[in-house]
């Protein structure tokens, strides 16, 4: 079951951080803390550089070990990565657990004439409403300004008073603010 948490975790693009990157995370942060209070003199020193950088040499042996010397921008998730995560939720577990069930008892173990998938049907279409309503509510960095309008318009829509309210100057300013 781990291993399926593992590769589910995967696809969907999160990364399971390992005791060693946390280590090299520590490090670095304690490094900078230290070198924050050097002098720019001790710290090119700390570092085997000068003010007139690397030597020729040196620095293709440091763009060897090291490679660019970049920053490393962070790429949005693929849409399939994004359908992954909608799937990986409790809710979406236990229905594909009842259409499976409901599957084996009421179509393999039946008889010919007996069959019927109306409840596999029926709940396949529930997980299928539930991943897209879970789309829309989980970011997905490309289509960020299109989700924060249809949230918006939601919370719009459900502050408008139903057909029939019959509303007085004081629950118009309570319920919209003015």
């Amino acid at each position: 079951m781990q291993f399926i948490r593992k590769l589910l975790l995967k696809l969907a693009g999160k990364e399971i951080h390992s005791g060693e990157v946390n280590t090299a995370v520590a490090k670095a942060s304690d490094r900078l803390i230290r070198f924050s209070g050097y002098s720019s003199t001790e710290v090119l020193t700390h570092l085997n550089s000068s003010l007139h950088g690397l030597p020729g040499e040196e620095a293709r042996q440091r763009f060897v070990e090291y490679g660019n010397n970049e920053v490393v921008h962070e790429t949005a998730p693929a849409w399939y990565h994004h359908l992954i995560q909608a799937f990986i939720n409790p809710f979406v577990g236990i229905l594909i657990l009842l259409a499976i069930a409901s599957l084996i008892t009421e179509f393999i173990f039946t008889l010919p004439g007996e069959r019927d998938l109306t409840a596999v049907i029926i709940i396949s279409i529930l997980v299928l409403i539930s991943v897209l309503v879970a789309c829309i509510f989980i970011p997905f960095p490309p289509m960020l300004p299109l989700h924060l309008l249809i949230q918006n318009l939601l919370y719009d829509i459900s502050r408008y008073p139903c057909p029939g309210t019959t509303l007085t100057k004081n629950t118009w300013r309570e319920q919209f603010g003015l």
